[in-house]
């Protein structure tokens, strides 16, 4: 009978020493995972990232030679102010096929935004549009990105969308919403501003 005992009381504690440690695990388990996103964002050097065609990046490099004069009357570069009550469209023809369409009410006043290509190709990233001001929106915009200059000759459905993060220096990927082959353009929204680059 003691022997029953002895065993029965073994047993509870080594369930109970596996039911405590197993605890344990779990807590240290998920505290790392608090920063979920920052554990799903890539370095530069972790990402392929695509170039423009070489012959479209000499002609921004042409571009970036007049960088300091009028930038209204210079290709891949477009601003507009948008009114808050009315929303608008910042780029199009003159950004080749990169634009931002802004709803009513996305942000609290009237704002000048511009959107611009990155130039030239950049040694960590590739071929990026910048769209500025840096900011958050208080609705998502409808995000199109063009890559039809692009030096990629595959399924443009395996191409990502990433964003730059400058706080921490890491890219994150965009979900996709729409791929248009037939106007060479990928789709995204986003409730904020950065730089986005594509990659693979």
């Amino acid at each position: 009978m003691k022997r029953l005992a002895l065993i029965s009381g073994l047993i509870i504690f080594a369930v109970a020493i596996v039911i405590f440690t197993g605890c344990e695990k779990n807590v240290s388990f998920t505290e790392p995972s608090a920063n979920l996103a920052i554990e799903k964002g890539l370095k530069s050097e972790e990402i392929n990232f695509v170039k423009w065609k070489p012959e479209f990046n000499a002609k921004l490099e042409e571009v970036k030679a007049f960088e300091n004069l009028n930038k209204t009357a210079l290709p891949g570069i477009d601003y507009k102010i948008i009114e808050r009550e009315k929303g608008g469209v910042v780029g199009g023809e003159k950004t080749y096929g990169n634009m931002v369409e802004f709803p009513a009410y996305c942000f609290p006043e009237a704002k000048r935004m511009e959107i611009m290509l990155v130039l030239p190709n950049q040694e960590n990233s590739g071929a990026t549009v910048e769209f500025l001001p840096n900011q958050k929106f208080d609705k998502n915009v409808k995000v199109t990105l063009s890559y039809a200059e692009l030096d990629f000759n595959g399924d443009p459905h395996q191409l990502k969308i990433y964003y730059f993060d400058e706080e921490d220096g890491i890219w994150y990927n965009v979900p996709i919403a729409e791929v248009n082959t037939d106007n060479q353009t990928i789709v995204f929204y986003t409730n904020h501003f950065t730089r986005y680059g594509w990659g693979w």
